[in-house]
């Protein structure tokens, strides 16, 4: 990494964005795509997070879905309601640009992600690897926020669906993937907050 945290590896060219917002939201009781953290939505935190670092952004949302969203990023719905974040990520792959190479998924619940860290997943995307997830303090890895090559993990997509899978999870076990250890991401993200997500509404009262 250089001095101002930013990874030293080449321009790593197009890359895309998948925020996954097509979930129940059924701990949180309503809709969590309307919840708001100041005068700011969830949904428009995520979005603002990784447009500091990519250049497309894909909003996976539910059949009937209709999320307020900056003109700049599309909007794609899942075919069937509530079928899981790995049907997400299909939604999102089949409406992201093509010549986007590498790409993030990131849930709409997560309103800390630290555009620092969301490079450095991209950064590690190559040599060999074809996914990047973090570490998290438990010594678990965690499926968001993650980074992918976008061929193999199309091909890793289709095939699980395929078989019954639906766990986000299951495509970095299916895919060559460097887990960043959570000392080294904690360098660019000292509090931890890449990793926070809302499940209910006490989680926003925490701000």
């Amino acid at each position: 990494m250089s001095d101002d945290g930013r990874s030293a590896s080449p321009d790593i060219g197009r890359t895309g964005a998948i925020v996954l917002a097509g979930g129940r939201s059924a701990r949180f009781g309503t809709d969590k795509l309307e919840a708001r953290i100041g005068d700011r939505s969830l949904l428009d935190l995520a979005i603002t997070a990784v447009q500091a670092v990519v250049t497309d952004v894909v909003v996976c949302t539910s059949p009937d879905g209709t999320p307020d969203v900056p003109t700049s990023v599309r909007v794609a719905n899942d075919a069937t309601p509530y079928d899981g974040p790995l049907a997400g990520v299909a939604t999102g792959l089949a409406a992201m640009p093509a010549g986007v190479d590498r790409f993030l998924v990131v849930g709409a619940d997560m309103p800390s992600l630290e555009p620092a860290v969301l490079r450095e997943l991209l950064a590690q995307i190559g040599d060999g690897a074809e996914a990047a997830c973090l570490v998290g303090p438990d010594g678990r890895t965690r499926p968001l926020p993650s980074a992918y090559r976008r061929d193999p993990a199309a091909q890793a997509v289709a095939t699980l669906l395929a078989s019954g899978e639906r766990r986000l999870r299951a495509l970095t076990a299916n895919l060559a993937t460097t887990a960043i250890p959570d000392a080294a991401w904690r360098s660019l993200d000292p509090t931890g907050g890449t990793l926070r997500d809302i499940d209910t509404p006490a989680d926003i009262a925490l701000d």
